[in-house]
């Protein structure tokens, strides 16, 4: 990221990182920051329901 506020995509794509490496809280955290800051980011619900999915969580 920037030396600049991160947007909803940067924490979106670093989620996206985090989920594949297996840091699943780390991940979900990212995700959580993505959707607050753009509450119409499908793919940050969508990323969020698949890191709780392979953490057990559904």
């Amino acid at each position: 990221m920037s030396s600049e506020q991160p947007t909803a995509f940067d924490y979106l794509t670093r989620g996206r990182l985090l989920l594949r490496q297996g840091l699943l809280d780390r991940a979900i955290e990212d995700f959580d920051a993505a959707v607050a800051l753009d509450d119409t980011l499908a793919a940050g619900y969508y990323c969020r329901g698949l890191a709780y999915r392979d953490g057990g969580d559904l």
